[in-house]
């Protein structure tokens, strides 16, 4: 509550719980946030969900620990496919509301031309690396590829910065 709570650092720490955060940035609001936290909190709509992949495996696949889902909020995933082989399958493995379930979307093949989606796993990668540092990721390692990715992709991340050049 307030104007400047570490948001990184909160979202950081519903992620790794599984969980989830929200932000109330004045005491007049305090109690319509807490309850829509509540609710949404309250009625998961999958919980412990898992990935299992039938035929082809993705060479990467992001997020690595898939969050909750909850009513209204989508689950993102990024894969990084071979470039010549099939799409894969994949089914999704979740505690519902009335147990486990299973769903087996279909995963639609790559668009190569997309640079959209290349930057958003980019990102995505990057963020899993760093997050791998607190439970026990080689620093060296890390900050290679971290800096190899922030180059390759265009983006600033904690080794690596863009400078623009006026001439």
């Amino acid at each position: 509550i307030g104007s400047a709570p570490n948001r990184w650092l909160m979202r950081k720490l519903a992620e790794f719980g599984r969980g989830a955060c929200s932000f109330v940035v004045s005491i007049e609001s305090v109690e319509a946030s807490m309850n829509d936290f509540l609710q949404r909190i309250d009625r998961p709509v999958w919980s412990d969900i898992s990935l299992r992949w039938k035929g082809t495996v993705p060479l990467e696949s992001y997020p690595e620990r898939v969050p909750d889902l909850y009513a209204g909020e989508p689950i993102v995933l990024l894969l990084k496919l071979d470039p010549g082989g099939e799409a894969p399958q994949v089914i999704l493995e979740g505690r519902g509301p009335d147990g486990m379930a299973q769903l087996a979307p279909v995963v639609p093949q790559a668009v190569r031309t997309n640079a959209g989606l290349g930057t958003r796993w980019a990102r995505e990668k990057i963020e899993s690396l760093i997050d791998s540092l607190p439970r026990g990721g080689d620093f060296e390692t890390v900050k290679r590829n971290v800096t190899a990715l922030g180059l390759e992709f265009h983006l600033v991340t904690a080794y690596t910065s863009l400078v623009a050049v006026d001439k």
